[in-house]
């Protein structure tokens, strides 16, 4: 197994918040309009050759699927995806990455759309592991959503194990800090919506018929010294009545002032 000397720097956070995704591999990659290819690295078992094979190749001598090559080695077949999900995530060069991820049980998977990503080629146990070394190995620092690493029987710390835990630990602390930033723009917007709140306020008007409004209100004489303070939608609801009144009452017994020769509420305040 390949040992990991890694940067936790030079890791990309680009696949921290990566979860697994169902697919339907199905649609066999060999059709003549494939929706997906898979790249897998299989190693000729004589002399060691990695080649990068899609689904269903290999299970054959190594001269039959490589023409630079006259070994007559074996070499093993390309299983592909196995498990109906895979974890989408970029990658520039899936040939390149396949080998980088040889000995471990995923493959490269580009979909007809462009889209790529990493696949399981086999199951039936916890892999936590593999996956984060494998996006390690490609440059990523691992998703955390398959960071709570398991406990192996006869697993210990050494060089690799404590390279995958420190790459893991970096994911969360990422998270952490991409968290702590989400709560201080979420504690900006509050502030500002409720700045922008008391702004609205301030240039609202009342009107007594229990609403505020953005527009004018204008106080208008019911009689004596009284007035009551409208809006304009509510002066024509009273003018209306005042109109009907005054057919059964007679002319005059309800004033009917333009809206124009009303104070205006904000101007008598003032006075």
């Amino acid at each position: 197994m390949k040992s990991i000397k890694i940067d936790l720097e030079s890791l990309s956070g680009g696949a921290i918040e990566t979860r697994s995704v169902d697919v339907d591999w199905s649609a066999a990659s060999d059709d003549e309009d494939p929706s997906w290819c898979s790249y897998e690295a299989v190693a000729c078992d004589k002399c060691g050759k990695v080649l990068v094979l899609h689904c269903g190749d290999g299970n054959c001598k190594h001269k039959s699927t490589d023409d630079d090559s006259e070994c007559d080695g074996f070499v093993g077949f390309a299983d592909g995806p196995m498990m109906n999900y895979w974890y989408p995530v970029r990658i520039d060069d899936c040939e390149d990455a396949a080998r980088k991820i040889a000995d471990l049980p995923l493959c490269v998977v580009e979909m007809a759309d462009g889209a790529t990503g990493l696949a399981l080629t086999g199951g039936g146990m916890d892999l936590s592991w593999e996956i984060c070394e494998a996006f390690i190995r490609i440059g990523y620092l691992p998703p955390a959503r398959f960071s709570d690493l398991p406990g192996m029987a006869g697993k210990t710390l050494d060089a690799k194990t404590r390279a995958i835990v420190g790459a893991c630990k970096k994911s969360h602390e990422v998270l952490i800090q991409r968290s702590r930033w989400a709560i201080e723009r979420l504690a900006k917007l509050e502030k500002d919506l409720r700045a922008e709140g008391r702004k609205q306020k301030a240039t609202m008007n009342a009107c007594d018929h229990n609403h505020m409004t953005p527009g004018e209100t204008r106080l208008l004489p019911i009689g004596g010294d009284g007035n009551v303070i409208v809006c304009r939608r509510h002066y024509w609801h009273e003018i209306v009545f005042r109109k009907e009144r005054n057919r059964y009452l007679g002319e005059g017994a309800f004033l009917l002032p333009a809206w124009e020769d009303l104070v205006v509420y904000s101007e008598a305040q003032q006075l």
